[in-house]
């Protein structure tokens, strides 16, 4: 038979993400049938298989020119691709495969003739060739299936798709639409490998490569029919990829006009800040929270959505100081001013490494309508601060594939009378409704209408919404969302800039890992966590990390001991790289016990309440030690950093004018003992500008709160 190296491409992954895993399984029984197929092969590659159930499926050799299954076509009605089509690939390979073992028999047994041959010298009677026949006709059996050696997996990179064949798929007036859409700027990552993908920042799209140098074969997270227009502005991004370089960033600047900094709107945010810092907020007045929100209103016109949206978060941080709210931060409010002063010197200083678009934000960022949605919850995870907890349910939405949050940040003050209550109490509380956090993270959210903020918060408001049970068939959820390569994942971690000059999207580090196995389970008195490795089908590892917390000591227990007996399909939580190693806490975990699965969410397990199933077990399991070393000697330097934090937060409360002298004197010395040296040096200033207060007439705080500011960036670098 004819080969076909893109049909020999494509695995049964491929297929599931081109269709759904239900149409590759039924696919896959029909294919166990007394189904028989005829083949016929045209000259040019083209391929057509009558089924005997009255189905005929046509496999052409090159696009027809439709951007509509462009892969093949099927006499069914459907218009999409069908299991037909799918068990036609699965038949050809399975075709192919036992006609090269039976080209590798046969060539075995005429060596062997030859060497019998020559051994005794005797002439023996060769039968001729059977030249193949363009139709034949034999049963289907599926039993075995394709091994996923078939595949071809060299890396390449799509940049080489020329420009005909895009001409191929997409009419003149699509592909002058999707030009003027490239000219008006891009930013897209783009990672070479066996399946290439490139992500569109500025449309929030992936699209993945499945074949080699076939552009029919794409997938991409948008609603639109494959391959759609997203496509393109791929294959051009991955041209621009400097030859012997795996994987980058690449930023197609707007041939209408250049970007220009704000200079003054920047001035005017830096003066409040400093403002806000030089009088605190013991000195905070309603007219300073006024200007306050009129910068934001003027970045957001602007289009410097995550700085506006940082102003924003300043705003509520004094607002709840002002109203005596618990949930009041003052280190929050130390990180959210020292992010600000980073994203607006970067804009003033830009140099093109990190695209604006990760600094400010733009016009696609706004507040979204949702229509009618079914999201799929992801687990439930916990944020504690010192007086207050979030909690984050986290939802992907089935048709999209856009992962949103729905959190809630309730307080929590912790005195001597009332100790803090735990997290599987707090996941109780209702999300909407009467619907609680847990019952939300572990169920499929369906929905009549919603408003999706930019940092992809989701609010429900009075629309109608119910919560039902999900399966877990997580294996159909939407990549990039869903990894299955963590060597993928890696490097685009890797290309990420610092958490202060990238997207404010509160889903933006979460993902869900498709797991094979799990070893080295245990639990770290010195970490004080939950640590396992965890390993996908091709062999890269990456970390499991759970911190302990009282507050969540039952989840923490039957996590540690369903990781030493059973392994998770699919562990979902934030990814970030520690020291070069993918690192992942968990906010829930997908096990199949007796053919069921089941959701563990480690943060908000209770003792009685969302009890997994039973794992037997000889093992005696022993309780876990909180009895740890104080970080303080573990990390003197981390440690340092939390004081300088706090002497900025105290600052902060009191104003740069009310600035403690020894404090800093007290610090600057500590410092110079450790060998710091970035961090030393402000305070070194600080510390001596305010030793001078008393001598000096005309003395004044802001240079203090200039300092101070710089200080907020030191810390957080």
């Amino acid at each position: 038979m004819t080969s076909r190296p893109d049909l020999l491409s494509l695995t049964t992954d491929d297929l599931t993400v081109l269709g759904n895993r239900g149409l590759v399984k039924r696919a896959q029984r029909e294919l166990t049938t007394d189904l028989t197929a005829t083949w016929t092969v045209h000259d040019d590659g083209g391929l057509v298989c009558e089924w005997s159930d009255a189905i005929t499926c046509t496999l052409p050799a090159q696009s027809s020119g439709s951007s509509q299954n462009t892969i093949g076509s099927c006499t069914c009605p459907a218009t999409t691709l069908c299991r037909h089509l799918i068990r036609t690939i699965l038949a050809y390979q399975k075709q192919f495969a036992d006609a090269e073992k039976t080209q590798q028999a046969e060539a075995s047994v005429s060596s062997q003739s030859q060497a019998v041959e020559a051994t005794t010298s005797a002439p023996t009677p060769i039968d001729s060739a059977v030249p193949a026949t363009v139709s034949e006709s034999a049963p289907v059996d599926s039993s075995e299936t394709v091994s996923a050696s078939v595949a071809s997996q060299r890396a390449w990179n799509p940049g080489s798709i020329t420009d005909e064949a895009i001409a191929t798929t997409f009419t003149k007036r699509q592909l002058s639409r999707i030009k003027t859409q490239w000219s008006g700027g891009q930013v897209v990552e783009v990672m070479t490998g066996a399946k290439p993908t490139a992500r569109l920042h500025t449309v929030a799209h992936t699209v993945r490569f499945l074949v080699p140098d076939d552009i029919r074969y794409t997938y991409c997270d948008c609603a639109d029919e494959s391959p759609c227009s997203h496509v393109p502005l791929a294959i051009w991004a991955f041209r621009q990829l400097p030859s012997g370089q795996a994987s980058g960033i690449i930023v197609q600047d707007s041939d209408d006009q250049d970007e220009v900094t704000p200079v003054e709107l920047l001035d005017s945010l830096e003066t409040m800040l400093v403002q806000l810092v030089e009088f605190g907020l013991a000195g905070l007045s309603e007219g300073t929270l006024i200007q306050l929100r009129q910068v934001e209103d003027t970045l957001r016109q602007a289009q410097l959505i995550w700085l506006a949206d940082g102003v924003a978060d300043v705003v509520l941080q004094c607002d709840r100081y002002r109203t005596q709210d618990a949930r009041f931060c003052p280190h929050t409010l130390v990180r959210l001013i020292g992010e600000l002063c980073i994203r607006s010197d970067a804009l003033r200083h830009y140099t093109g490494v990190i695209p604006r678009l990760f600094i400010q934000g733009s016009a696609g960022d706004r507040p979204t309508t949702l229509g009618a949605s079914r999201l799929i919850g992801l687990g439930c995870g916990v944020d504690p601060h010192p007086t207050s907890v979030t909690l984050n349910a986290y939802l992907q939405d089935a048709d999209t594939g856009t992962v949103m949050v729905m959190s809630q940040e309730i307080a929590t003050p912790n005195t001597s009378d009332n100790l803090p209550p735990v997290f599987w109490k707090l996941a109780q509380k209702s999300a909407f409704k009467q619907t609680s956090f847990a019952t939300l993270g572990q169920g499929q959210l369906l929905l009549k209408s919603g408003k999706r903020a930019p940092n992809l918060q989701l609010k429900l408001g009075r629309s109608p919404a119910a919560v039902n049970p999900q399966t877990y068939r997580w294996e159909k959820l939407r990549p990039p969302l869903l990894v299955e390569s963590f060597s993928e994942l890696h490097h685009h971690l890797d290309l990420l800039p610092p958490a202060a000059l990238r997207s404010r999207r509160a889903t933006e580090t979460l993902h869900i890992l498709a797991v094979d196995r799990v070893e080295d389970v245990t639990f770290s008195v010195i970490d004080q966590a939950v640590l396992a490795t965890l390993y996908d089908t091709q062999g890269q590892s990456a970390q499991l990390y759970f911190p302990y917390s009282d507050r969540a000591q039952p989840g923490t227990e039957a996590l540690l001991t369903h990781l030493t007996h059973s392994t998770p399909q699919f562990v979902a939580g934030t990814v970030t790289l520690a020291n070069q190693t993918l690192r992942i806490q968990p906010i829930s975990l997908i096990f199949d016990q007796e053919g069921q699965r089941v959701m563990l969410q480690p943060w908000i397990h209770a003792p009685s309440i969302q009890r997994l199933p039973t794992v037997e077990s000889n093992v005696e399991s022993e309780p876990i030690s909180a009895n740890a070393p104080p970080l303080s000697v573990l990390h003197p330097i981390q440690d340092y950093l939390q004081e300088v934090e706090e002497a900025i937060a105290q600052t902060l409360l009191l104003g740069a004018t009310r600035s403690e002298m020894r404090l800093w004197q007290s610090l600057a010395a500590r410092g110079k003992d450790l060998g710091f040296t970035l961090v030393l040096d402000p305070i070194q200033q600080l510390a001596d500008h305010l030793q001078n207060r008393q001598q000096t007439l005309d003395w004044t705080a802001k240079p203090v709160a200039e300092l101070l500011l710089t200080l907020m960036v030191v810390v957080q670098v």
